[in-house]
């Protein structure tokens, strides 16, 4: 009896037919999250979360020793190169990008990236007793290396930035007592330049200042982000505690509702500049926020 699978066979017919009507079958991919891109042999799991702009930490120049870029493969590992000397540590469906290459494209590969909580690690106890900031003050003045720069307030307030190779932490400090009073981190945004200080120091040398601004307008994201959040929820207490009066009055709620909708469209176009960091598009958020 013949098989419907070989050359004649029920389903090898209605095959030949649908491609002859047009029909063309759905070749395997790669998939992260939403992205699809088509299968290659010979590229690895690192190489398709560039393509994607996918953040993967890494800074040994993707050979496996630093062991950061671990992901995790949900679908189709067995169609991946074996497990290579530096990821013997990893259990069940973990690898790292960078050893996971792709050997065959006989069924979709799908992967994750393993996200990391962002952990800010201080110096224990108190600050030290002996402080010798090149800010000071007296009665008079706040000064800067003996220059008056401001006039004395209650609190004489700096900050601290350290530029990691995956984070930037900032911190608050009381520049009189030493003490900090907040922090915040976030992922460096100049992995663009390389994954680790060398790759970034010889990228600079070709396009000087470019890493020194995308750190700069990260910081200002950051903090934007923080006033609008904080903004979002001082909206949201009033409007809870006038339920279920209005908050506004009706002869301005079209115009509160106008400003809110171009709030969002800013906000979304900013999200895709950073993700596609086209200029052009970014050239524009900024005279549509002039306006």
């Amino acid at each position: 009896m013949q098989n419907r699978y070989q050359p004649g066979g029920a389903v090898a017919q209605h095959t030949a037919c649908l491609i002859r009507e047009g029909w063309k079958p759905r070749l395997p991919d790669v998939i992260h999250g939403t992205d699809h891109r088509p299968l290659v042999v010979g590229r690895s799991l690192f190489d398709y979360a560039d393509e994607v702009s996918a953040a993967v930490p890494a800074s040994c120049r993707r050979t496996g020793r630093c062991r950061e870029c671990v992901v995790e493969v949900r679908q189709g590992a067995d169609h991946l190169s074996p497990r290579t000397e530096p990821e013997f540590y990893l259990r069940g469906s973990f690898r790292l990008a960078c050893q996971a290459v792709v050997e065959d494209v006989e069924d979709d590969i799908e992967f994750s990236i393993i996200k990391r909580k962002i952990r800010i690690l201080g110096a224990s106890g108190d600050p030290p007793t002996r402080l010798d900031p090149v800010v000071t003050a007296d009665d008079l003045a706040v000064r800067y290396a003996g220059q008056p720069i401001d006039l004395r307030r209650e609190h004489v307030l700096g900050l601290a930035i350290d530029i990691g190779t995956t984070t930037v932490v900032v911190q608050l400090v009381d520049l009189l007592t030493g003490a900090v009073l907040a922090a915040r981190a976030l992922e460096n945004p100049q992995r663009f330049g390389g994954s680790d200080v060398m790759n970034r120091i010889s990228y600079d040398a070709l396009h000087e200042g470019e890493l020194q601004r995308a750190v700069v307008a990260a910081i200002h994201i950051a903090s934007d982000a923080d006033r609008m959040g904080g903004l979002a929820a001082h909206v949201a207490r009033i409007v809870r505690r006038r339920h279920p009066s209005p908050v506004l009055p009706d002869e301005v709620v079209g115009q509160f509702s106008e400003m809110g909708g171009l709030a969002v469209d800013l906000a979304e176009d900013a999200a895709s500049v950073i993700l596609d960091g086209d200029p052009v598009r970014a050239s524009r958020i900024r005279d549509d926020d002039e306006r």
